[in-house]
């Protein structure tokens, strides 16, 4: 049958691995029993039919801690044997989880009388197209946007004109430049200038953004601001903006 020795490799006594001392098993062990007699491991003993072995108590508060020792000592001296490591308690899931990308936010855009503006919302960075931008890039810029609908006029006042129209926007090209934006009541809370200014707000606060100067024209109740071009609904304060444009533009007059 195979000892604790012959798990690691050796024979004999295990505490011979360790380099410790073994007990000295020739020298007297003596036992005190009821009697007064004495037993030695050596010599001879006494026999009383009343003898017994006194053992001097352990603290209680101890034993516990021993017995674990004692327990845990010979799994600790086998796996050290085979060149192991003590099991390690497993990480939890969310110790070395790598955390998920926080999700891209479209860039924020806005109107203005030179063009376009997209403004990072992570960043604050602003990104202008101006006009005169090559109609390309004007439109990859707006790719976020999703795709427009496309075509030519060849209509208008200001000669043949390509344009891209999104629900809320249109842009408008010539010659392979962009050249002009417009913006109606479908982008009312939803298209502005940096002003706050867009369809839908009225004419009172776009006065109080913009030096605005005011006439009939037969578009109707038409304002100048700046590079801004628009229309009322009425002349009144809080009539609403219902069209608002800048450069070249498809307006039959």
């Amino acid at each position: 049958m195979n000892t604790f020795g012959d798990t690691c490799g050796f024979k004999g006594d295990p505490g011979a691995s360790s380099g410790e001392p073994l007990p000295d098993r020739s020298s007297s062990t003596v036992f005190r029993h009821a009697a007064g007699a004495l037993y030695t491991g050596a010599g001879s003993r006494a026999v009383h039919p009343r003898a017994r072995r006194t053992r001097m108590p352990m603290p209680a508060d101890t034993r516990p801690l021993r017995t674990l020792a004692a327990l845990a000592a010979p799994l600790l001296a086998l796996l050290a044997c085979r060149g192991e490591a003590p099991p390690e308690p497993a990480p939890s899931a969310s110790a070395g989880a790598t955390p998920s990308p926080s999700p891209s936010v479209a860039p924020a855009l806005a109107i203005e009388g030179e063009g376009l503006r997209l403004f990072d919302p992570a960043t604050g960075s602003a990104r202008p197209i101006p006009f005169g931008t090559p109609w390309d890039q004007a439109l990859a810029a707006l790719a976020v946007r999703g795709a427009p609908a496309t075509g030519r006029n060849e209509e208008c006042g200001a000669g043949p004109l390509d344009f891209a129209r999104w629900d809320d926007l249109t842009l408008y090209g010539q010659d392979g430049a962009f050249v002009g934006w417009f913006a109606d009541r479908g982008a009312q809370g939803r298209i502005a200038t940096a002003a706050g200014v867009g369809p839908g707000t009225s004419r009172l606060d776009l006065e109080a953004a913009y030096a605005v100067e005011v006439f009939e024209s037969t578009l109707g109740t038409e304002f100048v601001a700046g590079d801004l071009y628009g229309l009322l609904d009425s002349p009144h304060p809080d009539s609403p903006i219902t069209a608002l444009w800048a450069g070249t533009s498809c307006n039959f007059r």
